[in-house]
């Protein structure tokens, strides 16, 4: 494991390694946690483009970053999606560099910072109404064990079967038909009633004179 110096990063800006946005995931706290005051991440604060994550500590001898084998524990141990055994995961770990500074990997972790952020909150709102007790539903709406290895996947680029992805791979998917592609990534709007088709002339004369105008409101 390369040293890797403290970047900015911390505050959702500069360089980022992996290694060093999934060491910071291993601080985020739910809602659960009795450490939310202190010392539990992401925490955000109003900056000129909007919100601005601080994603975790600084590495330091008190926040370390994490090792390979810990690596490893954290994007395999409570995963929903296939776990592969210890030599295995380490393998395919062996094709990831943790340690470069890796934008896409950042951008990545911002937005699951903003998403874990909103669960966060919206779940101390639920608490509160609820009149829940932190001490004895300490738990409540605070699933970490999946959320964070599959979070961790995301971070590192892999998929649910632990393996690298490729940019085919990530764009390889549904093929719309010309002209059908859903707006924004939802369903197209369904299709109004078919428009009635235009009389014949053979029709029209048939069915005698054009009517006239339609009567104004209140006339009839």
């Amino acid at each position: 494991m390369r040293p890797a110096p403290y970047t900015p990063g911390a505050w959702g800006t500069g360089p980022c390694s992996i290694r060093m946005c999934l060491t910071w995931l291993t601080y985020w706290r739910g809602a659960g946690a009795a450490l939310h005051a202190v010392g539990v991440w992401p925490r955000a604060r109003d900056g000129n483009r909007g919100m601005i994550f601080e994603l975790g500590p600084p590495p330091s001898t008190q926040y370390p970053l994490l090792t390979d084998e810990q690596c490893i524990r954290l994007l395999n141990e409570g995963c929903p999606f296939f776990r592969p055994s210890e030599w295995l995961a380490r393998a395919e770990l062996q094709a990831v560099d943790l340690d470069a500074a890796n934008s896409p990997a950042r951008m990545r972790t911002i937005l699951l910072a903003s998403l874990f952020f909103e669960w966060r909150e919206g779940a101390y709102v639920s608490r509160a109404a609820l009149g829940t007790s932190p001490t004895g539903e300490a738990g409540l709406y605070c699933r970490l064990a999946y959320t964070r290895a599959t979070m961790g996947r995301i971070i590192a680029g892999l998929s649910c079967d632990f393996i690298e992805l490729s940019p085919g791979d990530e764009t390889d998917g549904v093929v719309y038909p010309d002209g059908t592609v859903p707006a924004g990534g939802f369903n197209p709007p369904r299709a109004g009633p078919p428009a009635a088709a235009a009389a014949a002339p053979a029709d029209a004369d048939a069915a005698g004179p054009a009517a006239g105008p339609p009567s104004a409101p209140g006339d009839g």
